[in-house]
């Protein structure tokens, strides 16, 4: 399987440089069979799963663009149950959570992306500095800046971190399919009530 990167444009001399190839059919950078992954790291695309559930739910709120100004969309994945991975002793096992906002989702199965693809072309995969690695983030739908989830999910209050004083600002479209992806994740019991009420 080959190993995919996320490379921004002014840096694929960089790349290039460490030995990586150009796919012209998945027009991606690409790690060649015996080249270590480890200089090329920051660029590496995850194809594992760490969090999964039975169905999942768009959520959508709004924030205010800070290039622009612009009251944009914004966009996450909900899921109202779920499983993370965990490790012990014994190897992986699967734990369940009562509900979670995933954010820095750093891989998402064909058929996920596919369908954000059209109908969420500003939630895409883009590198973020403040983290250090590419993942599915909101972008303006103006001006294109990006909002990166710890503007949109860290705070209290934020668009995806409702407080009482805030929950409506929230919607869910309930899919009724299996979810995968690589993500992080925070819940509260403002999202589980917001979700159920």
């Amino acid at each position: 399987m080959p190993r995919f990167l996320f490379v921004p444009y002014r840096e694929k001399e960089q790349v290039k440089a460490l030995g990586a190839k150009w796919d012209r059919q998945e027009n991606k950078w690409y790690i060649p069979d015996g080249i270590s992954e480890e200089p090329f790291t920051r660029w590496l695309l995850v194809n594992t799963i760490n969090v999964r559930s039975k169905m999942y739910c768009l959520a959508k709120s709004h924030e205010i663009c800070w290039k622009c100004g612009h009251d944009s969309p914004v966009f996450s994945f909900f899921l109202p149950v779920g499983e993370v991975t965990n490790w012990d002793e014994h190897g992986e096992y699967w734990n369940t959570f009562p509900c979670a906002m995933l954010c820095n989702v750093r891989y998402l199965p064909d058929n996920i992306t596919s369908i954000i693809r059209h109908a969420l072309p500003q939630y895409r995969i883009d590198f973020s500095k403040t983290v250090g690695y590419p993942y599915y983030m909101n972008h303006c739908v103006k001006c294109g800046a990006r909002s990166g989830d710890f503007f949109l999910h860290g705070e209290l209050g934020s668009a995806f971190n409702p407080n009482e004083c805030n929950p409506d600002e929230i919607s869910f479209l309930d899919l009724h399919e299996p979810f995968q992806a690589y993500a992080t994740w925070h819940t509260s019991s403002v999202l589980c009530e917001l979700h159920v009420g």
